[in-house]
């Protein structure tokens, strides 16, 4: 009895092996004789990998002549699993914006096992190699993709959309009293923190309204 020598298989997770055995010509009573062999085989770990040993079992006979034969299963059957390609998308998520986090989700089928790499441009940034990145100066006005690739029983890459990383929003002045003289129609007050003047109106000798915001310029006096 021969193995046909190709038993191998794309990694599933299981030990199923899919074997296929035949009888020889010469090995067969009459030329024509109506025998076929079905077998279970068993490869002896689920990972990917070369000379995996594959066990024959369960064999049995069919055919109008089977009867007049008995088989012997094989016994060295050798067998590999090669990697699954990953089947997923993989988007950016988070504020495209300096000092942000950003977050890959990848969405692929049950028990893949995946790494990262976030990109700049065409450049792989050094060290960014987890689900989550968070913008850095030399981001802003680049685009932001992430590469995420199968490893281990897995092999293959998907790469999301890139993003352009934009300069962070201006925080607001914290909000600060102003000491008004309601004696006078406009106050106005320094801010040394944000180097801004602001204009204060009362409106009813009891509260005071800001009215505008005046920037300082070099070689203003506030």
């Amino acid at each position: 009895m021969d193995g046909d020598g190709t038993v191998s298989k794309t990694y599933d997770g299981t030990k199923e092996a899919t074997v296929s055995l035949t009888i020889p010509s010469n090995q067969l009573v009459e030329a024509n004789d109506d025998v076929a062999v079905t077998c279970t085989g068993t490869y002896e770990k689920t990972d990917v990998g070369e000379n995996i040993q594959v066990t024959i079992s369960d064999l049995s006979l069919s055919g109008a002549d089977a009867e007049f034969y008995e088989v012997k299963p094989p016994e060295n059957i050798i067998g590999s699993i090669t990697p699954a390609k990953i089947d997923g998308t993989v988007e950016i998520t988070g504020t495209p914006q300096f000092d942000q986090k950003l977050t890959a989700v990848y969405k692929g089928n049950a028990g893949e096992s995946v790494t990262f790499q976030w990109k700049r441009g065409e450049e792989e940034i050094v060290n960014a190699v987890g689900e989550i990145y968070t913008a850095v100066k030399e981001d802003i006005g680049q685009n932001i993709s992430v590469t995420v690739t199968g490893t281990g029983n897995y092999e293959g890459s998907v790469i999301s959309e890139g993003i352009k990383i934009e300069k962070a929003d201006k925080a607001a002045p914290d909000e600060k009293d102003a000491k008004i003289d309601y004696g006078q129609e406009v106050v106005t007050d320094y801010y040394p923190d944000t180097n801004h003047i602001m204009e204060f109106s009362n409106t009813d000798d009891e509260s005071a309204t800001a009215v505008d915001e005046l920037a300082l310029t070099p070689g203003d006096d506030p």
